[in-house]
């Protein structure tokens, strides 16, 4: 299969302390696609002048929702 081709699911899951789970599971690009757009957005958000200093994981500087900005990106279920 080509890279063109394929996808990736990508499935979660969190509890926390009292037990509360959620789940989520969202289909997206394949994992070299996926890494080159998310790495072009990230750059014209720093461009652009958002950004946090140091170290920051992408999640943790732009939210839990950036990958849904990268094209092809849908939730198929959770929140």
């Amino acid at each position: 299969m080509s890279k063109e081709k394929s996808s990736s699911l990508v499935w979660g899951e969190v509890s926390n302390a009292p037990g509360k789970t959620i789940q989520a599971c969202l289909s997206c690009l394949d994992g070299y696609t996926l890494t080159a757009h998310s790495s072009l957005l990230i750059s014209k958000k720093i461009l652009e002048g958002n950004f946090k200093p140091g170290y920051q994981t992408p999640a943790g500087c732009y939210g839990e929702n950036l990958v849904m900005e990268i094209p092809g990106t849908k939730m198929i279920s959770g929140k």
